[in-house]
């Protein structure tokens, strides 16, 4: 089990429902006693060394029936290819809506980019639209804690 100082919670959200997803999880981590940096992906953002970080956490929404929104995608581009960050240890998540097809479908992406490049998914979450009801908080509340226990 490597020991973890600093987490980074990665989050693109256009709707609001994964940023909620994200600020609970770094509700948690505070809770629990790490130093936790939320970036929030945007045209705004500015690049963020990953490389500092022990453990991520990173997350999404699904778009347009199975699509992994671009920003996500250019963080997973810079981060992987240009920054060649390889041995971190991540857990994954996203929102959805099981309406459509391919539910969550980022959450595989996602996995599927980091694991190519040699990084480690420890757990994986998928939440259903925006999670507001004590079900959902629990259930991401006990993904943070599983991810860290797997670490």
């Amino acid at each position: 089990m490597k020991h973890v100082h600093k987490i980074l919670v990665v989050v693109y959200s256009a709707s609001g429902y994964t940023k909620r997803s994200a600020s609970i999880i770094e509700n948690k981590l505070i809770g629990m006693g790490y130093e936790v940096y939320l970036h929030i992906l945007s045209k705004e953002s500015k690049d963020i060394n990953v490389a500092n970080y022990d453990f991520m956490f990173i997350g999404s929404p699904t778009y347009d029936r199975g699509k992994t929104p671009k920003p996500m995608l250019n963080f997973l581009k810079k981060t992987l290819k240009e920054d060649k960050v390889t041995g971190m240890t991540c857990a994954v998540f996203g929102n959805g809506e099981t309406q459509w097809g391919n539910y969550c479908k980022a959450v595989d992406e996602i996995t599927y980019h980091l694991k190519k490049y040699g990084n480690r998914i420890v757990n994986q979450v998928r939440i259903e639209q925006n999670p507001v009801n004590d079900y959902q908080i629990e259930a991401i509340e006990n993904f943070v804690v599983e991810a860290l226990r797997r670490n």
